[in-house]
């Protein structure tokens, strides 16, 4: 029986290591000025996007980093999903011809104001960022529609992009029925005041967003990582144990509380205190 050192180690060093590669490809490719990030949620995105530009930027490649969800539109600007909240999961939520403009200069080598979406305000902020690709600088976006065809709309030449897909799957049909929604029970509770029931309300529409605006892109993707880690459910076990025993027996999602909690609940657990600090885990306990 493998340790849990063991295992730990074995599954950071493989995502590490897929890191390292789609670096090195990168660097390789002295026409690439743009790196897109695109995966469903809680795939890891943000950790991803800043390890990669770790890596780039030891090897001395400047590196600067874009999300499009600030490009949002204001919420008045945003349309309706089927259950009649603001849709933020659409592509049409985004300013296209703002990201467009933003785009096209940073790869024209033109100094360009970003915008700043205030998520705490849900509103556009008045503060922008500002950025400018020197010679052989590299600007990573990172965002749920990274990959989707609207985003360059001929705006950016193929030859310099590179896009990346991360997934986070596993062969073993038990845990990949719930391993980004326990990364995302966990997180939300720890991160964002949200309880269980909140998180199961907004779940389907969360993948049903990313039926119709994520996976129809994937093709397009020069390379993808799996950001699966075999030991995160002995970890998360204790923290969604808790969570779970607060969804109330009358709540409409107490069999979906019920169906993790058993899932779980026969794991060893495996102390938080031996997730490496700069795991990707750290973006969920």
């Amino acid at each position: 029986m493998i340790s849990a050192a063991d295992l730990i180690k074995n599954d950071e060093n493989r995502y590490e290591s897929a890191i390292k590669d789609v670096a090195e490809g990168i660097l390789a490719d002295k026409n690439i000025k743009l790196i897109l990030i695109s995966g469903p949620s809680c795939s890891g995105k943000t950790t991803t996007t800043s390890k990669l530009k770790d890596f780039l930027q030891n090897s001395g490649k400047r590196t600067h980093m874009l999300s499009i969800d600030d490009f949002f539109k204001n919420p008045c600007e945003m349309g309706f999903d089927e259950e009649g909240n603001r849709d933020y999961e659409t592509i049409d939520s985004i300013d296209l011809d703002e990201l467009h403009r933003v785009l096209s200069n940073l790869v024209a080598g033109k100094k360009t104001r970003s915008p700043v979406f205030d998520f705490v305000r849900a509103k556009r902020s008045r503060k922008y960022n500002v950025f400018k690709l020197e010679k052989d600088d590299i600007a990573i976006i990172e965002g749920l529609h990274a990959l989707n065809p609207k985003i360059l709309n001929g705006f950016v030449d193929k030859e310099n992009i590179f896009e990346l897909f991360l997934d986070c799957h596993t062969e073993q049909k038990s845990d990949m029925r719930y391993t980004r929604l326990m990364r995302r029970l966990v997180r939300d509770y720890n991160y964002r005041s949200t309880n269980a029931e909140m998180t199961f309300a907004r779940w389907n529409s969360v993948l049903s967003g990313e039926k119709k605006y994520v996976y129809p892109f994937v093709s397009y993707a020069d390379c993808t990582i799996n950001t699966y880690f075999e030991y995160e459910k002995y970890i998360f076990r204790d923290d969604l144990m808790k969570i779970l025993l607060e969804v109330p027996e009358k709540s409409v999602y107490y069999s979906n509380a019920v169906h993790i909690y058993d899932f779980i609940k026969n794991l060893d657990s495996i102390s938080k205190e031996l997730v490496p600090e700069n795991s990707l885990l750290r973006e969920f306990i």
